[in-house]
């Protein structure tokens, strides 16, 4: 996961949790509304699986370049 992407989980995640709005996480990552809403309907839907996969022990070493693949 790249730092883009990191920043990215964490907006919308903000936008998740409704700390921040949807408009405002669309506007932080430079995208529209609606994909804003779009990308936390997947999120609240499917959570954030790599980090889930990547907290296993088996993974615990890995760096981000590995775990992106």
């Amino acid at each position: 996961m790249t730092p883009v992407d990191r920043d990215r989980l964490v907006a919308l995640r903000k936008a998740a949790e409704r700390t921040i709005t949807q408009k405002q996480a669309g506007e932080e990552l430079g995208l529209s509304v609606r994909q804003a809403k779009r990308l936390v309907r997947e999120l609240k839907r499917r959570g954030d699986e790599a980090m889930k996969i990547l907290s296993r022990d088996v993974y615990r070493g890995f760096g981000p370049t590995l775990a992106s693949e």
